[in-house]
């Protein structure tokens, strides 16, 4: 379009009676085709005789005009006559629209060239080239005077307001019958022509073929369809009617920006066309990307479709139009002029096609890259520049994987079952995320990287599945960070992996909960992980979650259904491991759901809510959960008569000074069990003062420690719609360290508990006390004979302490019995029942070690004894007589007495 304006305008400058002297302008239109036999030749033959024809001075120059017509001259003397009959003018000027129609393919367009740069030297002429960017002819150019043409929307607006008003008028006017359809259809138009001269030609060229009906339709929704269609459908026929060689670069070229995930460099380009060579030859060499004239003839075999970015080196569209021709779906452009001889010709099935699945992975299984990741940053970046497609192949081999077919999958096998490849792989790929300024990717790539982290990495679900039937071990692997591919899938949000690792590495799930990342435990659980499943220590994930201090996850966990009363091996729940940690927010939850307070102490809870000087707790308890609420010292009188009234429980813990209701006259330590009716309301008390404060003092300076009195109490008051007819209202108990428990009889389980513990503290304070008898016996050597006196005693408190037993045995027996037949606690029954039991069995057994250590000391001081007395004795027959009435009549009477009941 400019150079038919410019030669527009130089024709009225020539006929201008103002001109001083004849200006010669001569031009040329180049089309597909021109002058195949020779178009340089032909090229000048039509300037000159443009030339000759305006001259006006001279016959002889027209005369020139029919010789050369009639005989064979060369380029050479078309050039030397341009020359002559261009000094007749004072000016000459040549314009050649497209240049680029004639390539390097073609006889005689370097001499072309050469030829009109020599007019422009010996005579002076003007030379105008129009041309797309096409490098080769570029390249035959003079460098100066170089001009990048684009077009604005107004000057596309001037040239179609002017091309509807002259071009094929006659066919138009009955179409455009008012003024304002025509000023909408040139509208229209520049819209769709996305200021593009030819576009807008093309455009206005197919609507004047077109039916009114078409022209309206278009006129009220532009598309750009319209005529980008038939225009690239030209185009593509062009690009593969040219020359063989540079159709089938172009193919390649075209092929691969359309399914490259980004523009190419020329680099990369270059690169990927040297791999996708050696792979056609069945080899792994690299070739030389950097051959003079490649990029070139690059761009040059899309027919100037295509451009350099001159910073990036980015090889980019010269319009966005453009871009029909170089995505996925292009091949419907091409497709249609593929004939047989054409494909014959070219050597291929489709113009339009994705090698680059091929290409990626020739590229990373090449043993260059055995070596595996670079040592420091100038390894790495002088590997991207020998390579320069390796980066690109390592950041989207897993996108072009996908569509690998069968018979490429050995390479892809190759590449994923070589670590030292992975790795450096996995090393290329960090370079292009964004990453922290002063990363160190030689330092920060991960070591012990696997095919299977990559392939969990990149969501490769299939081929995932076919590493762990060749590799199952790798499944469970760790990288040096302690990451394993379930982890990899998880972190880059690859559901469909994850599913199918999870079963296999139920470990890195719990991991995954313990790090705290939200979004990882998202995609577990949209991945359909079982949240009740149980690993090491019969833990679910909750549990873990509430370990790791990660309430927010526990929250979520619970919100997607994880059971909230599941206990691991150690019997621990949710709610006892959140008061443990200290997260009362999550045990709030956890009431809200109904978990049990079973098991939880008071003290517990004090301290998750930070109420280390609160002594009453009340838990208020509806069909579904359980409210929670700490009580100042002093108001929780006043709750109990409340609490009558109301689904609640009042929990009280009185201070180790002995509280009022654990006063007693009665200094028996046995088990004392009280109830008392105070209207609707029952209470029942349990105390035990065992063992007295004050004991007998030893010989040994050995007495018992004090122990103040324990107890439980509890308040119930009738309640028809409560289990047995009654519903507990408060509870009691200085017990040291109790839990919340569900039945009465558990607390009763938990007072006995803590009288196991006393009778194992005398137990094991009457031992010390026998160890240290052992040593004065051996001291006093039969010499002290308050020793056998002591030693008599010890062995009546056996007997006295197993009565005492047996005493606490019958009581708790009895209470249980008698609770249970009242108010059907069966479990908790049961539960004291085993326990008193083992209790019973286990005291006794420690009585009966104590009563066989007395017996050994006894005889030790009976031996000790009779050697002092058999010294004493001045004859043989006197210490006989002596050891024998030691023998058969003291110690008999001895041990008689210490084994009657």
């Amino acid at each position: 379009m400019l150079a038919s304006e410019v030669v527009h305008r130089l024709n009225d400058r020539s006929r201008s009676q103002d001109v001083n002297g004849p200006i010669g302008v001569a031009f040329a239109y180049l089309k597909k085709n021109f002058g195949e036999d020779d178009p340089a030749f032909e090229l000048m033959k039509q300037l000159l005789g443009q030339l000759i024809r305006n001259c006006p001075w001279s016959d002889l120059v027209h005369d020139t005009e029919a010789w050369i017509t009639c005989t064979p001259l060369s380029l050479g003397d078309v050039t030397a006559l341009a020359r002559e009959v261009g000094r007749s003018y004072r000016q000459v000027y040549i314009i050649i629209d497209a240049l680029d129609e004639l390539n390097l393919a073609q006889k005689g367009v370097n001499e072309l060239v050469t030829s009109l740069h020599g007019l422009q030297d010996d005579i002076g002429a003007k030379l105008l080239y129009t041309l797309r960017n096409v490098p080769d002819v570029i390249e035959q150019l003079r460098k100066d005077g170089r001009i990048e043409i684009q077009a604005k929307e107004e000057d596309v607006s001037t040239f179609v307001d002017r091309e509807l008003q002259s071009i094929d008028r006659g066919r138009l006017r009955e179409k455009l019958h008012s003024e304002t359809l025509r000023h909408d259809l040139k509208k229209s138009i520049v819209l769709s022509s996305k200021n593009m001269f030819s576009l807008a030609e093309h455009g206005i060229t197919t609507l004047s073929e077109s039916s009114l009906k078409a022209v309206e339709t278009f006129v009220s929704s532009p598309s750009e369809s319209f005529a980008l269609g038939s225009f690239y459908s030209k185009e593509a026929r062009r690009i593969m009617e040219q020359r063989v060689d540079y159709a089938k670069l172009a193919s390649q070229v075209l092929s691969l920006m359309s399914f490259a995930e980004r523009n190419l460099t020329m680099p990369e380009m270059q690169h990927a066309l040297a791999l996708r060579i050696s792979q056609r030859n069945k080899g792994r060499s690299m070739l030389n990307v950097d051959e003079k004239g490649v990029a070139n003839a690059l761009i040059s075999s899309c027919n100037g479709l295509l451009e350099i970015r001159s910073e990036s080196q980015e090889i980019t569209l010269v319009h966005d139009s453009a871009s029909v021709l170089v995505r996925p779906d292009a091949s419907g452009y091409f497709e249609p002029h593929m004939s047989f001889h054409l494909k014959r010709q070219l050597g291929i099935q489709s113009f339009h096609f994705n090698k680059l699945q091929e290409i990626c992975i020739t590229c990373l299984a090449h043993s260059e890259f055995k070596s595996g990741p670079c040592r420091n940053e100038r390894l790495l970046e002088e590997r991207f520049t020998r390579y320069p497609f390796y980066k690109y192949a390592c950041k989207y081999w897993a996108q072009h994987a996908l569509t690998l077919r069968a018979e490429h999958k050995t390479l892809l096998w190759e590449f994923l079952k070589n670590d030292q490849s992975v790795a450096a792989a996995y090393q290329g790929f960090l370079t292009s995320q964004d990453m922290p300024q002063g990363t160190k990717f030689s330092q920060d790539t991960p070591q012990g990287i696997t095919g299977m982290h990559l392939a969990a990495h990149f969501g490769l679900n299939q081929i995932l599945l076919e590493l762990i039937k060749e590799r199952a071990d790798d499944v469970v692997n760790q990288d040096s960070n302690g990451r394993t591919p379930l982890w990899w899938a998880a972190k880059s949000r690859m559901k469909e992996t994850a599913k199918t690792l999870i079963p296999r590495d139920y470990e890195t799930v719990n991991s995954i909960v313990r790090s705290g990342d939200m979004e990882l435990v998202q995609l577990l659980l949209d991945a359909g992980y079982d949240l009740n499943r149980t690993g090491a220590w019969g833990r679910t994930l909750l549990h873990n979650a509430i370990m790791e201090d990660q309430p927010t996850i526990a929250h979520k966990l619970l919100q997607k259904g994880a059971r909230y009363d599941q206990a691991d091996i150690n019997g621990d729940t949710p709610l006892t491991l959140a008061l443990r940690k200290g997260q009362p927010q999550t045990a709030d939850i956890l009431l809200d759901m109904g978990a049990s307070t079973k098991d939880t102490t008071l003290e517990q809870w004090r301290k998750a809510y930070s109420k280390p000087g609160c002594s009453a707790m009340q838990l208020t308890k509806t069909t579904r959960k359980t409210s929670l609420k700490f009580l100042e010292d002093g108001t929780y009188d006043d709750m109990k008569n409340g609490v009558q009234y109301q689904a609640m429980n009042l929990f009280v813990f009185s201070a180790p000074s002995s509280p009022a209701w654990l006063q007693s006259n009665c200094l028996s330590p046995s088990l004392q069990h009280e109830n008392s009716w105070q209207g609707p309301v029952i209470t029942y008390v349990v105390v035990l003062k065992f063992p007295a404060a004050t004991m007998m003092k030893q010989k040994t300076g050995f007495s018992l420690s004090p122990m103040p009195p324990i107890g439980i109490k509890w308040d119930m008051i009738k309640d028809e719609n409560a289990k047995a007819g009654f519903r507990r209202l408060a509870h009691y108990h200085n017990l040291p360290d109790t839990w919340i428990a569900e039945e009465m009889l558990h607390m009763y389980l938990q007072l006995l508990k803590q009288m196991r513990m006393r009778w194992e503290m005398i137990c094991e304070e009457y031992e010390l006390h026998l160890q240290r008898c052992r040593e004065e016996i051996l001291n006093a050597k039969g010499e002290d004979l308050e020793l056998t006196d002591q030693l008599l005693k010890d062995a009546q408190q056996w007997i006295t302490l197993r009565r005492e037993l047996a005493r606490h045995i019958t009581e708790a027996t009895q209470f249980v019995s008698e609770y249970n037949r009242l108010y059907r606690e069966e479990n908790a029954h049961g539960h004291c029942q085993d326990f008193l039991h083992k209790f019973q069995f286990g005291v006794e057994q420690s009585l009966n070690s104590l009563d066989t250590t007395s017996q050994n000391l006894i005889n030790i001081e009976f031996n000790l004894v009779t050697i002092r007395e058999a010294r004493k004795s001045v004859t043989m027959s006197a210490s006989l007589k002596r050891l024998s009435w030691i023998t058969f009549v003291f110690l008999p009477a001895t041990f008689s007495a210490v084994r009657a009941p």
